[in-house]
């Protein structure tokens, strides 16, 4: 399923989850942290999930999903924050550790540095 937009609109929502990261890197409570799809630009363009769809087709078009080849950011750092999100054994300084492995995961798909 093609998407219908442009590299500038695809390079903006990355740069804006960039952005999200870093804030989330520098987050004083984990739990206020913004780590779901709700708030992620990318998936604002790309988490299109319908019964009638197959899964490999979630997040069709999502620079992540190119890089791993899963769809919902598995196979990335994500995965790791959100396991540390709810995991009351894990410190704000861990957390803020595996979020900024976010943020250099995703520092790692752009096209070219601005």
């Amino acid at each position: 399923m093609p998407t219908n937009y442009s590299e500038e609109q695809i390079a903006t929502a990355l740069e804006l989850s960039i952005e999200k990261w870093k804030a989330n890197a520098l987050t004083r409570m984990k739990h206020t942290a913004k780590i779901f799809a709700e708030t992620c630009p990318l998936c604002h363009l790309f988490w299109k999930e319908d019964e009638d769809m197959p899964e490999e087709q979630y997040c069709e078009g999502c620079p992540v999903k190119k890089r791993t080849g899963f769809y919902g950011c598995q196979g990335t750092p994500w995965v790791a924050v959100r396991d540390a999100y709810y995991d009351n054994c894990v410190s704000v300084q861990e957390f803020r550790e595996l979020a900024q492995a976010e943020v250099n995961f995703l520092e790692s798909l752009r096209t070219s540095k601005p």
